[in-house]
């Protein structure tokens, strides 16, 4: 039978949210609970596939871009609204909240921050309803092969070319003013089903500066190919994309990118969801575990008397409430405009190890029948894995506090 979550909320937290997040977490939670999420997405972690099928419910509660204006097909959210979301998605599983990070914080942001005006009217709406009829998905190109924890050190490229210019490895000629663009990016949410790529490159003709383009996946030279051999975000698309001298229009340059920094700051955003997610796997991990202490009989009573037990349970709940606290500490700050790099740094950091340590208790609790995909613990295990990883690996956010606190910054050189 399948479960019915229902989650902690020791110091009503909850409670002092707004109105608007208040009716947001108990529609998705009906959504989720009728669209079956909890075992749709064990299902589809077995089978390596993303359901893509169901975005279209999340399209309609107006999900992506909710944080921008309603001009650009957003809801002018708050931050606390799209944290709250984040924390009820990751609660099923991490690969349904990356999804919708991505398309909020890695695609429709930057568009929004570095874009044109053209360009976000053009895109933005069409990225606010995925799944749904004209609507496009989006993916985020900034991992490369070689270049994770350190971006600034990509080896994609862009150059100009003029109207009429060869375009190299084929008999095409550029149509108007452009760029062409090499490179490979990899581990990339989303890459083989996107409808549009956000690529970050060096611009050779900008004295090698990071600038923002927007790919389009019929544009020519631009492979996607899906990552199958994965053991984590099993029900996520991961992939890569390789660009072989496509070209790209003038116009599909986002002409507000400010070097690296500006991929950097949407980092930041899709962190700030990362760390409310994390405290969603805790609570999903803390109420499997519970449940199962409650109706699993050894020694003739359940679990939940024994001492170990009680004591495993109040660890991850303490770690629950406090990290509660933290993350919506967290949204008054984004909402005020208050925020500093280094906060969301310790929110990720806090908030994930301490989801590890909830998915992995709860593993233990349920003993043999821990390590199937009937229980939601191994497959956050495994998930977590990923997001621990993604977005800044700890030891990354480790030193990103390092520096704050001492003014050094010790992975400069």
């Amino acid at each position: 039978m399948a479960r019915t979550y229902k989650p902690v909320d020791f110091l009503k937290l909850d409670e002092t949210l707004s109105k608007d997040s208040q009716v947001l977490i108990k529609e998705l939670r009906r959504v989720l609970h009728r669209l079956n999420a909890r075992e749709l997405f064990s299902e589809s972690f077995k089978n390596n596939r993303f359901p893509i099928e169901i975005i279209g419910e999340f399209a309609k509660m107006d999900l992506f871009g909710m944080t921008l204006p309603a001009r650009y097909g957003g809801i002018d959210a708050s931050y606390e609204n799209y944290g709250a979301a984040c924390r009820e998605l990751e609660a099923v599983d991490s690969g349904l909240r990356s999804f919708v990070s991505v398309q909020n914080s890695l695609v429709m942001f930057p568009i929004y921050n570095c874009g044109s005006e053209e360009q976000k009217l053009e895109y933005l709406p069409r990225l606010a309803k995925p799944g749904l009829e004209n609507g496009m998905i989006g993916c985020f190109g900034l991992t490369e092969p070689n270049h994770g924890s350190d971006p600034g050190s990509m080896e994609t490229t862009a150059r100009k070319i003029k109207k009429g210019e060869s375009i190299p490895g084929g008999k095409e000629t550029a149509p108007e003013d452009g760029y062409i663009v090499n490179g490979i990016k990899r581990w990339i949410t989303n890459a083989a089903i996107a409808d549009l790529a956000v690529i970050w490159a060096k611009l050779e003709d900008d004295e090698g500066r990071v600038n923002g383009f927007i790919l389009l996946k019929e544009d020519s030279g631009l492979s996607r190919v899906e990552m199958t051999n994965k053991l984590s975000l099993c029900a996520s698309s991961t992939g890569e994309l390789y660009m072989d001298n496509v070209f790209i229009p003038e116009n599909r340059r986002m002409p507000k990118t400010r070097g690296l920094k500006s991929a950097l700051q949407c980092l930041n955003k899709a962190r700030f969801g990362i760390a409310w997610g994390g405290v969603g796997v805790a609570m999903d991990c803390f109420d499997e575990a519970r449940q199962y202490a409650e109706s699993r009989l050894q020694f003739s009573r359940p679990l939940s008397h024994n001492q170990l037990i009680q004591d495993s349970l109040v660890e991850m709940y303490v770690n629950i409430t406090r990290n509660q606290a933290y993350v919506v500490r967290l949204a008054q700050l984004m909402d005020s405009g208050e925020i500093e790099h280094a906060h969301i740094s310790m929110g990720k950091l806090a908030c994930l190890d301490d989801a590890l340590k909830a998915a992995i208790t709860a593993r233990d609790m349920l003993g043999a029948n821990g390590i199937t995909l009937d229980y939601s613990p191994i497959r956050h295990i495994a998930n977590l894995q990923s997001v621990i990883t993604y977005e800044g690996t700890r030891n990354m956010h480790k030193l990103i506090l390092g520096e704050y606190l001492t003014g050094y910054g010790s992975f400069r050189g």
